[in-house]
């Protein structure tokens, strides 16, 4: 029975549906992908798929899945039956008279709408085709009549973010699945090649699929700038300091600059410049070399002491014939060539037979006096010294004995009696540019075996350095 109100197929429309259903029947049931949508096409009802799934759009899909715009999903109605848009030959018991149930026409099931269409259809105003515009079948997810290359929502392209989406009510295209400039799938921020990093001196670049900032960065010290040296190195002119941050990041300063030593050398000195050195403690450190000290002065002086000597020890002195010498460790002296009475110059030891010898000296003023003299030995001969003194200005001259084993006074041959101290003699103080001055010194019956003393004096203020000849015999 034909339903008033609707156009009806000829019998070719039918022949063609029916070859139709027939290459629908010859696929099989559908297969499914992970999403729940059918890989195979072309469903008729929900016998056609696998069980849980059923039969919208003419594919095989979960209930969840359904897409709102394709109308009725073609399911076994029950008591209705699955009459995929045909009339219902039978009475369904509810009065209607035979006509097609609104959820068997390929429409949304509305309830009591007498087959009207769902309200979720696209209207006529919309360049979508309604079912019978497609043969009776329901619309692709789509809302077009053309089977669809995938399903929207399906995954797609080389992310796991792509998915498709209608392009047109028989197309889709996929969206979001391209790779980025990476070659990856995590969006990228910026571009490879752009500018980077705090200072902006680093490049964008690829690595791994994603995009790391390569560059200089931050300094050392939390600045952009280059630094011109490591971090704590060393510095300075001796290499003693370390570099550190300076207060604004992109400078370094060194903790200390200058370690040179006073000298202007790295060594420690011993001493500093100007300090006060020596043995003595009276000499001056001062700067030998960059590295080197050397204390100026302060060292023992030439005779052993720290007290200063004036005179240069071993010089000549006096009258030329003398030559400076130590008297102590801080004093100098100027010896005679013959000494005090304490010390006089000894001349040997003589005996009466021995021929007559001389010495010279030097008087150095008129306060000097020259002291000598000899051992007198006996040999069974009278000791009978006689000495003459030669000088160009007024000297005068004494003889003095002292005997071994007992004591007496000489008899004056020339020259008058006197005496030094605990000495004895005869002596001589002429005007004339000679003295001489003879005694004896015999005692009957006894050995006159003694010691001579010969004494050279300034008799009237003779003048400096003048000098003598002294010839003598026993």
């Amino acid at each position: 029975m034909l339903t008033p109100g609707h156009s009806h197929p000829s019998f070719g429309h039918l022949t063609l549906l029916a070859l139709a259903l027939a290459v629908v029947a010859s696929a099989g049931a559908c297969t499914f992908d992970d999403t729940g949508l059918a890989t195979k096409t072309g469903c008729r009802s929900d016998g056609d798929c696998l069980t849980g799934r059923i039969c919208a759009c003419q594919e095989c899909v979960l209930p969840r899945f359904v897409p709102a715009s394709c109308g009725v999903v073609q399911q076994d109605a029950g008591n209705n039956g699955a009459n995929n848009g045909q009339d219902d030959v039978g009475d369904d018991g509810a009065g209607n008279n035979g006509q097609g149930d609104a959820a068997n026409n390929g429409q949304d099931d509305g309830g009591a709408n007498n087959g009207a269409a769902d309200t979720d259809t696209p209207d006529a105003s919309d360049d979508v085709p309604d079912a019978e515009a497609c043969g009776g079948q329901p619309t692709n997810a789509c809302g077009g009549c053309a089977i669809l290359e995938a399903q929207p929502g399906a995954q797609c392209g080389d992310c796991p973010a792509g998915h498709q989406v209608c392009d047109g009510p028989d197309h889709v295209v996929c969206e979001g699945g391209e790779l980025n400039a990476c070659g990856g799938c995590v969006a990228l921020d910026d571009a490879p090649g752009d500018d980077c990093g705090v200072c902006g001196a680093g490049v964008w670049t690829c690595e791994e699929a994603v995009l790391t900032c390569v560059g200089p960065g931050l300094n050392a010290c939390g600045g952009c700038e280059a630094l011109p040296h490591d971090l704590g190195a060393s510095c300075g002119v001796c290499s003693q300091g370390q570099w550190i941050c300076g207060a604004d990041a992109e400078t370094l300063v060194c903790t200390v600059p200058d370690a040179s030593n006073r000298c202007g050398g790295c060594a420690t000195l011993a001493m500093q410049p100007g300090d006060s050195c020596g043995v003595c403690g009276t000499g001056v450190a001062a700067c030998a070399s960059a590295d080197e000290v050397a204390c100026e002065g302060g060292g023992l002086n030439a005779c052993g002491g720290c007290g200063f000597i004036a005179e240069t020890i071993g010089g000549a002195c006096g009258c030329g014939e003398e030559v400076w010498t130590c008297d102590g460790a801080d004093a100098s002296g100027c010896p005679d060539n013959a000494a005090t009475s304490d010390s006089p110059t000894d001349l040997g030891t003589m005996n009466p037979n021995d021929d007559g010898r001389s010495t010279t000296g030097v008087l150095h003023d008129a306060a000097d006096e020259d002291w000598y003299t000899l051992r007198a030995e006996e040999r069974l001969t009278n000791i009978q010294p006689d000495v003459e003194l030669s000088a160009p200005v007024d000297f005068g001259l004494c003889l003095y004995y002292t005997w071994d084993h007992h004591t007496d006074s000489p008899n004056c041959l020339r020259g008058t009696a006197s005496a030094f101290g605990d000495l004895h003699g005869c002596c001589t103080d002429s005007e004339s540019g000679t003295d001489r001055v003879e005694m004896d010194v015999d005692v009957a019956f006894r050995d006159d075996t003694g010691r001579l003393y010969l004494r050279v004096f300034s008799a009237r203020g003779a003048s400096s350095c003048s000098p003598f000849t002294l010839e003598y015999e026993l």
